[in-house]
């Protein structure tokens, strides 16, 4: 892992070209464009760089044209005169009216626009300037052409005749060009006489109405226009004079030489325009179109400041949180590479980013281009990957991306001209070429992903500009590069919380880690010689459990993989129905039950399978494979809080299948959730999936393993293995035992609980319950220094913190946290002095349920027999303290916890029913005593009788 380097901290942005500064003015133009409230109005002055005519030279050409087709040639010199003086509508208007022949005109003009042209670097910018419509007068279609290169499709467009358009853009806030003097192609559309234009500007209300509501409630930037249009600047007049300070402001790029500071106030006090002051440079220079980039570098830098203002206000869309049960990397990822291409006006980019630390391989993540794709395209992360170690090179010459990731001598590279082969070197990093992913890209610009001070990745942008970025888009650039570094750590956070799935479900893992138990046997140690998949030991945890094996369930257990973007199913090798493939996955998006559950993060259970397919619930592909029928079960398993998993659990027992055996069916799919769950918890550092398994056992081994083994030998020693009968559970003997041996399995130290009690419910009086502590256990240095009387501890429904276990344990059957702060006043636990408790110490307190038959019709809620509570408080010379436990341990305590109550739960109900009934019966028979006034006063000793014999083993 190498963290940032020093160098770092010297990034500077000489590399970048010196734009114009900006007056504070300025600054309400940047914030209207960046909130979608700008106004482009592009004039004749863009076009004619591209080598067409503007107005007045329009107009000499028709005047040519004229005279070259008409004999009477003496009658022109007026309108000649006219267009010398500027006096460009009167002119039009004599010509055409002159001409007679109104096509002629039309012809001349769909001749000269409609010719070839390329759009300028005018175009091109003005194109990635995020306004909410583009005006225009030209004729021409090079500013379409321009915004299509820009943003892979054909902009909305219409002209002056078409009302309903223009409207519906206003009111949709849909961009738009607008062609207010009409398209070459379009006779009916030209504006070129002053009639022509009256009846646009005058007799069109429709037009007037829509060009008005923008000038009043939008800003506008003129481009390329001399702002000698009356009829406009009419208006903006009138709306100054209404609104005064109010209105505006409007902005205008003008040259130093058509402008200067009585010309300024001029427009900004009657007009409400700004103007934007551009150097045209010198008139030798003229002739390399200097005015054009003057123009165009200024437009850059406008770019520049609305890309900042955008990232200042929150509203780039880059803030999204990282969320969401299905989290994809590639997925996020390519959403944020299309956001950020298209707020700097890149054409295209790419993410590569590694999977893993301390890993230094580059995959491609992401990958869009403007124009070739509506949407950017994802990359599964097992993509051909290049970096220090993956023993590829595209060439002799690093690329930027390499040189980027792998030199680490900047957190962001820009080369102005990607044709300038020692722009990388005078930047510091060597041996490094740009290497061309397309042949259009003219600039490139590329920031590190950073995350935890880690370079996990490189986000890379491409222009078909020369010099097409500037410092406002690094910002944007440095922020989509800062989301993906949170979505690294988050993808990272959840892999190796995940971490006990990933080992279990490692199909390239060939080590056997436990032998399956025989019966009556316990578990043995680890074979070293043994060879089968690490999936198998998922099965052989599961065989431990009596109860699924009895029943014949079968469980499908899928990962999810944030990487690849899809669940990642694994099973048991051995069992001949399920051996027909290698892997089993199913991508985020496909409809099915397992995605459909860690989607949702819900439980989903079908009660046929067959119908579920054709309800399109359930995927066939999956049923078909695996050949399930009957009932089908589907939870997500969680691991420090997010999705890591789902296990798909069914039964080969045809008695299941049927309606009455479907409350064992649930039962059976609860217990091997509550053992998936316990595995996936286990705490950090005793799993890791990229180590070895010698390498993990020698720093500890897997505490949920040894765990479950514990738990098995345990009750090894009181049932031999053998599924528990009606005859075992009504011995009161047996049953203490199987509570004594699953409260000793959970003080063993690879859990970390230090005291645990069970309370089993002794009465069942609404609002009246008692439970009463049966038994108990100590891990090593938890016992109290004194002796607890547990026999005499009873906690009664009233006490609030007995009333809070039993009100949630209907939605919420799990192990939870509890600590005097819950409650109001703080009140302390009745039983705190009784147990040595910590007063200000947190505990757990797991419930024991009993789940309800569904097809009963007096309802299926859970009963509840009592509850196991558990603390970390260690006896010390200043009395009981409560340990520090880490939340991951803390999950890991809870798991065991669920796991053992769900174990005992079936035992510790007839418990409960039993010591109910005997409640009542002591109850009756107090009933039936004599009452003390009917009694005799002096009763003899001869009498008196007997007291029955108690039954052996509490049984009736």
């Amino acid at each position: 892992m190498n963290s940032l380097p020093a160098t770092d901290t010297n990034d500077d942005l000489t590399f970048f070209t010196s734009l114009p500064e900006f007056d504070t003015k300025i600054r309400p133009l940047f914030k209207a464009l960046a909130t979608n409230k700008g106004v482009v109005y592009a004039g004749a002055g863009v076009s004619i760089p591209a080598g067409l005519p503007g107005w007045a030279q329009l107009l000499r050409m028709c005047l040519d044209d004229l005279t070259r087709t008409r004999a009477e040639k003496d009658q022109w010199q007026l309108a000649k005169n006219m267009i010398d003086r500027g006096d460009l509508m009167l002119a039009a208007e004599m010509l055409q009216t002159a001409a007679g022949d109104k096509t002629q005109h039309r012809d001349l003009i769909r001749n000269i626009f409609g010719a070839e042209n390329t759009p300028t670097e005018v175009h091109r910018m003005l194109a990635r300037v995020p306004s909410s419509i583009t005006l225009t007068t030209n004729y021409d279609q090079l500013l379409e052409a321009a915004y299509t290169e820009a943003h892979g499709s054909a902009p909305p467009k219409c002209t002056w005749r078409d009302r309903e358009t223009f409207f519906n853009a206003i009111r949709q806030r849909t961009f738009t060009v607008v062609k207010t003097h009409g398209e070459y192609h379009k006779p009916e559309t030209l504006v070129l006489a002053k009639s022509q234009y009256y009846d646009v500007m005058l007799d069109n209300d429709a037009f007037n109405a829509c060009l008005g509501d923008l000038l009043l409630y939008r800003t506008f930037l003129f481009v390329g226009c001399s702002l000698s249009d009356e009829d406009l600047l009419e208006k903006m007049a009138r709306g100054k004079k209404m609104f005064r300070d109010h209105y505006g402001p409007h902005f205008a790029i003008l040259f130093n030489d058509e402008t200067d500071e009585r010309h300024k106030r001029f427009l900004e006090n009657n007009y409400a325009i700004h103007v934007i002051e551009v150097d045209r440079g010198k008139p030798a220079d003229r002739k390399a179109d200097t005015a054009s980039t003057a123009v165009r570098n200024t437009l850059l830098a406008i770019r520049g400041r609305v890309a900042e203002d955008m990232l200042h206000m929150g509203i780039t869309g880059l803030s999204a949180p990282l969320e969401g049960p299905l989290l994809s990397v590639t997925t996020e990822a390519a959403r944020i590479l299309e956001r950020v291409v298209r707020l700097t006006g890149a054409s295209r980019g790419d993410v590569s980013m590694i999977r893993a630390l301390p890993l230094q391989r580059l995959h491609k993540v992401a990958e869009f281009e403007i124009g070739s794709m509506s949407r950017a395209t994802p990359f599964p992360m097992q993509s051909e990957a290049f970096g220090a170690d993956s023993g590829k090179s595209h060439s002799k010459h690093f690329s930027v991306v390499q040189s980027l990731f792998l030199q680490k001598r900047r957190t962001f590279v820009y080369l102005p001209d990607v044709r300038i082969d020692e722009a990388l070197e005078r930047q510091g990093f060597k041996n490094s070429r740009y290497l061309p992913c397309s042949p259009c890209t003219r600039s490139e610009l590329a920031a590190s992903v950073i995350s935890d001070g880690i370079h996990v990745g490189v986000l890379n942008l491409e222009s078909d500009l020369v010099d097409g970025f500037a410092r406002g888009h690094l910002e944007i650039l440095r922020s989509g590069a800062e989301k993906l570094g949170r979505l690294f750590s988050e993808a990272r956070r959840r892999h190796i919380a995940a971490r006990g799935l990933a080992y279990y479900c490692n199909p390239q893992a060939l080590l056997q880690h436990r032998a399956v138990p025989a019966r009556g046997r316990k578990v043995e140690k680890p074979s070293p010689t043994a060879g089968s998949h690490r999936m198998e030991a998922f099965s052989n945890l599961l065989r431990i459990s009596r109860d699924l094996v009895a029943h014949q369930m079968r469980f499908l257990l899928f990962k999810t993989d944030h990487y690849s973007d899809r669940l990642e199913g694994y099973w048991d090798r051995r069992d001949p129905d399920m051996h027909q493939r290698e892997e089993f996955t199913y991508p985020f998006n496909s409809e099915s039950l397992a995605v459909a559950c860690a989607r949702t993060a819900t439980r989903k259970t079908v009660r046929d399978v067959r119908d579920a397919v054709d309800r399109k619930e359930m995927s066939a592909d999956g049923v078909n494979a695996f050949n399930i029928k009957g009932p089908c079960d589907a939870r997500p398993v969680t691991c420090g809080g997010d999705v890591s998993g789902v296990l798909v659990s069914w039964s080969k027992d045809p008695e299941l299948h049927k309606s009455k055996g479907f409350g064992t069916f649930l039962r059976m799919a609860e217990r091997a959730f509550r053992v998936v769950r316990l595995i996936g918890n286990a705490p950090p550092g005793m799993v890791d999936p990229e180590q070895p398994l010698e390498a993990t056992d020698r720093a500890g081994g897997y505490d949920a393993v040894k765990f479950l083994e514990v738990l098995h030998n345990k009750l090894m020693e009181v049932d031999g293995g053998v599924q528990w009968n009606a005859k075992q559970l009504l011995s009161s003997e047996f049953r203490l035992k199987v509570f004594q041996a699953t409260l000793s399995a959970l003080a063993d130290p690879s859990v970390g609980l230090g005291r645990l009690r069970l309370w089993i419910k002794t009465g069942d009086k609404p609002g009246e319950a008692e439970f009463r502590c049966i038994s108990h256990a100590y891990a090593r240095d938890y016992e109290p220094k004194t002796k607890v009387r547990y026999q005499d501890l009873r906690s009664s429904e009233r006490d609030p913190y007995c009333a809070y276990s039993v009100a949630r344990c209907e939605a919420d059957p799990y192990a939870q946290p509890q600590h005097r702060t819950m409650f109001p006043g703080f009140v302390e636990d009745a039983n705190s002095k009784p147990l040595q408790k910590d007063p200000d110490g947190e505990w757990l307190v797991a419930p024991v349920v009993s789940d309800g038959d569904p097809e009963d019709k007096r309802g299926s809620q859970r009963q509840l027999s009592g509850f196991i509570s558990a603390d970390c408080h260690e006896p010390t010379p200043q009395g009981p303290k409560a340990r520090a436990v880490s939340g991951s341990e803390k999950s890991f305590h809870q798991c065991a916890l669920d796991l053992v109550s769900h174990v005992i739960a079936k035992a510790a109900s007839i418990e409960s029913r039993h010591r109910v009934e005997t409640s009542k019966g002591k109850r009756r028979r107090n009933n039936k005593k004599p009452h003390a006034h009917n009694a005799p006063a002096t009763p003899s000793r001869s009498a008196a009788k007997p007291a029955p014999k108690r039954a052996k083993n509490g049984g009736r």
